[in-house]
This record gives structure tokens, sequence and C-alpha cells, in this order.
């Protein structure tokens, strides 16, 4: 059986900026605007985990990864970023 868990309203309100655009016109509820896509990342020792979702075109994408937080993994991560874009969300 097929579902939502969210109402219209609230996946609304999830997606709407939070503050005045002259304060942040990126913040969302717990999202934030990349490239143009919404989604969140974080990061523990260890591990690394993001979600970034196009709502116009309907494509998301999901990084879980391990990783070391250094310089080297930062720049690989950034690296990763720019292929998503390039080859999986045009």
């Amino acid at each position: 059986m097929a579902g939502h868990l969210l109402s219209t309203a609230s996946f609304d309100e999830m997606l709407k900026l939070q503050l005045p655009p002259s304060i942040d016109d990126r913040q969302r509820f717990f999202w934030r605007d990349r490239n143009g896509r919404i989604g969140h990342a974080g990061s523990d020792q260890g591990v690394y985990t993001s979600l970034y979702f196009d709502p116009a075109k309907g494509n998301a994408i999901i990084v879980l990864m391990n990783r070391t937080p250094d310089l080297q993994t930062e720049e690989a991560m950034a690296r990763l970023f720019d292929r998503i874009d390039l080859d999986l969300l045009r």
C-alpha cells in the first residue's frame, strides 16, 4: 500500500526558506541549497553522508562513505561532487 509520510503542507514548510534572504538565501528547515539542489551533509570521525536533490528535475544523490578527516579527503570529496554534477545530475 502506497502512502505519504508527510502532508503537502509539511513538505512545503521543510523546503521553504527559513530566514529573510537578506540574512541567508540558502537556509531551509535543516537543508541547504548547493548548486541549485536542496540537501544536507554531515560527518563524524570516519564517516561522511550527504543527500541532495533537485525538486525541478526529480533526481537525487546520496553519498555514504568512510573518510579520514584531512585535507586530502576534503579535496577528494570536492572532486566527487564535481563528478556527480557533471556525470549524474545534468
